[in-house]
């Protein structure tokens, strides 16, 4: 039996009802790493999602599941099988862009796939590195603890009335969680509201259920033969 090992961390909403949670695998050396640092990880996570019923049950009905994506994992097409529905692609901080890689994150907005950002520190730096994806980004995690107040405001201000949520990550104390509601962000993540925990879930027993599910994915998706 495939015992798959990851950490869960609830995300709220302002009425503080979970709203998703966050997904971390946890690798063979006992340390959690995003999914995105491994992609052998992320295709079990994936698998999983699909056949694992303890997973299935942890997201219910209406919760969404934040998988951490980078360039490698964009670009293996292991992504193509994920639930469109439930999963929201949260794009790792430290990506690296170009334009094959923009134009595949774009690909899967167009698919109907929720984006966000991760670790967002609101420095010019950041900015300027996804600038060309701000049209395309449903909810941007804002690091509450790394972003320097001014710049911090500017990005709020920035996002204020368009269709961009507005995640505020690393809280750890009451008065962070009371001074992010006062400044108008609309979802909450930290250590204050809920500490990360580990599940294990039965994953795949062979990689070639994965090959299959593709095949699948393929045949739904009404491809041509050669595909």
């Amino acid at each position: 039996m495939n015992i798959i090992r990851l950490s869960i961390q609830k995300i709220f909403n302002r009425k503080n009802e979970i709203f998703a949670y966050e997904l971390l695998f946890k690798d063979s050396s006992d340390r959690y790493t995003g999914l995105s640092d491994n992609v052998k990880g992320t295709a079990q996570l994936i698998m999983s999602s699909i056949t694992s019923p303890e997973l299935d049950k942890l997201l219910g009905k209406r919760s969404l599941g934040f998988v951490n994506i980078d360039e490698l994992v964009l670009t293996k097409g292991i992504l193509d099988v994920l639930d469109k529905d439930r999963f929201v692609l949260n794009i790792h901080e430290n990506i690296k862009l170009n334009d094959d890689i923009i134009n595949k994150i774009i690909q899967y907005k167009k698919r109907g796939f929720m984006l966000s950002l991760e670790r967002f520190d609101s420095s010019a730096d950041m900015i300027n590195k996804f600038i060309r994806l701000f049209n395309f980004i449903d909810i941007i995690k804002m690091d509450v603890a790394l972003s320097q107040p001014e710049n911090l405001t500017k990005v709020m201000k920035k996002f204020e009335g368009t269709r961009v949520q507005l995640l505020a990550q690393n809280i750890e104390t009451k008065e962070d969680y009371k001074k992010c509601q006062e400044q108008g962000f609309s979802l909450f993540q930290g250590y204050y509201l809920d500490r990360p925990r580990e599940i294990e879930i039965v994953g795949p027993k062979e990689a070639a259920q994965f090959v299959i599910l593709q095949l699948i994915k393929i045949i739904k998706d009404d491809n041509s033969v050669n595909e």
